[in-house]
């Protein structure tokens, strides 16, 4: 068995040709990719900040008051007042016509 190490520096031969010329200088953190993935690259960019865009307009703005006319919104509920003061028996039955129940005061806001 022939256990010996061959260890060699091969170098290509340089064979004579046409000269290309040499491309022009980039920075060494300059994009070599093809012209297609540089735009594939902006596409994706643009429809990103599109779905973003329309995200944060969508989630970030305010919600908008789903009270009926003459209804007060106040923490996710709708109010109605009464513009004069009446028995508790007549406030009953006005709510149940209009599918509301009476307010509940339990603390001072």
């Amino acid at each position: 068995m022939d256990k010996t190490r061959v260890y060699a520096n091969l170098k290509p031969s340089r064979t004579p040709g046409p000269k290309h010329a040499s491309p022009p200088s980039f920075p060494s953190d300059a994009c070599w990719c093809p012209r297609w993935h540089q735009w594939a690259l902006k596409f994706c960019c643009a429809i990103l900040l599109l779905f973003g865009f329309i995200g944060f307009s969508v989630l970030g703005r305010p919600a908008l008051s789903q009270c009926s006319r003459d209804w007060h919104s106040h923490h996710d509920k709708c109010l109605y007042f009464f513009p004069a003061s009446r028995p508790w028996s007549e406030g009953l039955s006005d709510c149940s016509a209009k599918e509301a129940t009476l307010l509940l005061v339990q603390d001072q806001e």
